[in-house]
């Protein structure tokens, strides 16, 4: 069944790309040639496209209230079945992974603390490099000029 709602909702998506493509070659069309059928076709194909468009989205919108609105559609982690057959209190599952969450923030927090001070510290590193590649390009242009006599 949910095939059949996705085989649904694929079937308009194509149809509309097919109807976008055909407005974009009437707009072409009507751009070489300001033909007296131009306007009227592009609107046609427009409205054709803005209807096909919006068959499309509330196929779409009555897909996903029907998916999500079932417990068919409910996910459940692996990990929490496991405690619940272990007869284990699930509230316990959720407190780990709640510790679980604020373990990983803090090492995220560490981590951008840490790749601050090394962006800071490339910055200075190319500061002091754009400091003395100023330096030595002038040093390098009056030793390797050619004078008149040279040339």
């Amino acid at each position: 069944m949910a095939n059949t709602k996705e085989d649904v909702l694929e079937k308009s998506f194509i149809d509309c790309i097919a109807l976008w493509e055909q407005l974009n070659r009437i707009a072409v069309c009507f751009r070489e040639d300001s033909s007296v059928h131009g306007p009227a076709a592009l609107s046609d194909a427009f409205t054709a496209l803005q209807a096909a468009n919006s068959n499309h989205h509330q196929q779409a919108r009555e897909t996903i209230t029907k998916a999500s609105a079932g417990p068919e559609s409910w996910r459940v982690p692996l990990e929490l079945l496991q405690w619940l057959d272990r007869g284990e209190n699930p509230d316990l599952f959720l407190l780990r992974l709640l510790y679980d969450a604020v373990d990983l923030e803090r090492i995220g927090a560490a981590k951008q603390k840490e790749l601050k001070s090394f962006r800071a510290a490339l910055c200075a590193f190319d500061r002091l490099r754009a400091a003395k590649e100023v330096t030595t390009p002038q040093q390098a242009s009056s030793t390797t000029e050619p004078t008149h006599e040279q040339a």
